[in-house]
């Protein structure tokens, strides 16, 4: 399945190639527009090597310049009002040769939603990598009981539906107090916008990712997106009882050897872990001669 996955990943890669190649000589003498493109292209390259490497270093480099470079210096986010959904309804499309970076942005976005899951979140989201940076520089935590987590998490959805039927249905826009973005990367001083950024930042200091598990109205729609995608995270028949990667998993998501696949975040925490022989209690328990069930099935075939 991997390997088609990779497949999959090398003609998306060779299309974005071409559409780069087309940027190029449809642009040629605009520096700013060439350079922007040239930037993400390889931005969305090394993503995806460093994805498929499962390196930790490089995602929180792709983290901060996605803060630095796509946050506060470009401002391209996911976003309703960056998006300008409304009319985008209208078939009011931004034209194609003069916005090839606002295409390719939410195309990679979508294609690697529903091939390799929520890589936006974990591994782009500029106020995702905010929050989580703002947790790491922070000893404390404060982690959600499980039982509440399973309950909290479907709050986004809740969040989603009443923003999209008040702003579509009822023309009433709410969109600023439930994504939190502009007042950041912005820099919105004042009232009750600053008021919601801080509290959300100062939980999100404390539970990592506090937002993006909870109040994200996108996350919701990535969870829809990545239900079905392709790339599954390998589980062993120890997990049921090990614990490991339940305990590094910030977004609460492991049940023993289950993973909630759409709501995962793709940090790779887990499966760095499953992968080394020194540290995953499968291969430890492998290693002194004590399989799981599956594996003694496998035994007995041979």
């Amino acid at each position: 399945m991997k390997t088609k996955i990779t497949v999959y990943l090398i003609i998306f890669m060779a299309l974005i190639m071409a559409t780069y190649a087309y940027t190029l000589f449809a642009n040629y003498g605009k520096f700013d527009k060439m350079l922007d493109i040239t930037f993400l292209i390889l931005f969305f390259i090394i993503v995806l090597i460093s994805f498929l490497l499962k390196s930790k270093i490089i995602r929180y480099i792709t983290l901060g310049f996605s803060l630095v470079y796509f946050g506060f210096l470009k401002k391209n986010y996911i976003s309703i009002i960056e998006l300008d959904f409304y009319n985008l309804l209208k078939n009011s499309w931004p034209i194609t040769i003069d916005n090839l970076f606002w295409y390719l942005f939410w195309l990679f976005v979508i294609v690697t939603a529903v091939l390799l899951g929520r890589v936006y979140c974990g591994w782009i989201c500029p106020f995702g990598a905010c929050q989580e940076f703002l947790k790491k520089i922070n000893p404390l935590e404060f982690k959600m009981k499980k039982e509440i987590h399973q309950k909290l998490r479907y709050l986004k959805f809740l969040i989603l539906i009443i923003t999209a039927v008040l702003f579509y249905v009822l023309s009433i826009n709410i969109i600023n107090y439930v994504e939190p973005f502009d007042t950041l990367f912005y820099f919105y001083i004042g009232g009750i916008l600053l008021t919601i950024l801080i509290i959300i930042l100062l939980i999100s200091s404390f539970n990592e990712r506090f937002y993006c598990k909870y109040l994200c109205p996108y996350g919701a729609i990535f969870v829809v997106l990545s239900y079905f995608n392709l790339y599954r995270i390998e589980r062993w028949d120890e997990c049921s009882f090990c614990k490991k990667c339940e305990f590094l998993c910030f977004v609460n998501n492991i049940d023993g050897n289950k993973i909630n696949n759409a709501e995962c975040l793709r940090c790779q925490d887990c499966e760095r872990l499953s992968v080394n022989e020194k540290g995953c209690t499968h291969y430890l328990l492998k290693a002194k001669n004590i399989f799981s069930e599956t594996e003694k099935k496998k035994s007995s075939q041979l």
